[in-house]
């Protein structure tokens, strides 16, 4: 299993995401990028899972994009993932 995490936000949970990257241990299963739209489309395009928790989500275009590149979408029950998305 590989994972990519792709984002901004808080600097302790950055700082601790490059760290892991950054890691013999982990580096060769796990990559952190800031985020840049190229990188994301790029990454979800080349996914097969994008796992997408989400407390509140009004739209988000990442699962949109995944969708369209086949790319399974795993999200939350909250807002535009229940419009868009559908189990099945």
């Amino acid at each position: 299993v590989q994972f990519v995490v792709i984002g901004d936000g808080a600097p302790e949970y950055k700082a601790r995401l490059e760290t892991l990257a950054a890691d013999p241990a982990y580096n060769r299963n796990f990559s952190y990028r800031p985020f840049s739209e190229e990188g994301e489309r790029l990454a979800v395009a080349y996914a097969d899972v994008l796992a997408n928790p989400s407390r509140y989500e009004p739209c988000g275009l990442n699962y949109m994009y995944g969708m369209s590149s086949g790319t399974l979408p795993l999200v939350s029950d909250r807002g535009g993932h229940v419009d868009l998305v559908s189990p099945g």
